[in-house]
């Protein structure tokens, strides 16, 4: 679940809100709070959540002489922890395509 986390460097100052994740975000809060608040369809019990979609593209050189590369577009789940989907061996990764350049 999205939430908010607030830092108080000392008690004279007001608290700080701080985003350290994708879903301590306002965007990604104002989305679940629009989601929870819709009416909930009859007789179904699944849990409503909101789905961080995170798309991602760099160049790829395709030979070591040359100029050949392409451009792979990444699709992550904002929704996972960072410490996770930066790993590489946790294959959080989807490839959606290939552009040429």
């Amino acid at each position: 679940s999205p939430y908010k986390l607030f830092w108080q460097p000392d008690k004279d100052k007001p608290p700080e809100c701080v985003i350290m994740k994708l879903y301590t975000s306002d965007a990604m809060l104002q989305e679940h709070e629009k989601i929870h608040s819709q009416p909930r369809v009859a007789d179904c019990n699944l849990e409503t959540v909101v789905a961080a979609i995170m798309l991602w593209s760099d160049s790829t050189h395709l030979a070591s002489f040359g100029n050949a590369a392409l451009w792979p577009i990444y699709l992550f789940i904002g929704n996972q922890s960072k410490y996770i989907r930066s790993k590489p061996t946790s294959f959080a990764a989807h490839h959606l395509a290939y552009i040429p350049k």
